[in-house]
């Protein structure tokens, strides 16, 4: 491995101990099927998604970038119907604030 890398299955474990205890207190579930994921329902029927998840086509070996989506579907659509989605990612280090 190369130093300044984290692999992928250390990074997902990271991920889920520092977000799951946040997202268990806020009433969501781990979201079955994903790496770091979790949902949650919400009013009028919906359920509200998010997840962390690296690109495909990344070494999983020496780490790859992590980007993030949040997606609102009805209940029990399972991604069959998507009402709203929206990917975050982190910002460059150069587009950093302080």
């Amino acid at each position: 491995m190369t130093d300044g890398y984290t692999p992928a299955k250390i990074a997902y474990r990271e991920l889920r101990s520092a977000i799951g205890p946040w997202a268990k207190t806020n009433g969501y579930a781990r979201w079955t099927g994903t790496q770091v994921g979790w949902q949650k329902p919400v009013e009028a029927q919906q359920q509200l998604l998010f997840k962390f998840e690296g690109h495909s086509f990344a070494n999983s070996d020496i780490g790859n970038s992590y980007h993030g989506l949040i997606q609102l579907e009805p209940q029990g659509s399972k991604g069959s119907t998507i009402l709203r989605q929206a990917d975050f990612r982190a910002l460059p280090r150069s587009g950093r604030t302080r």
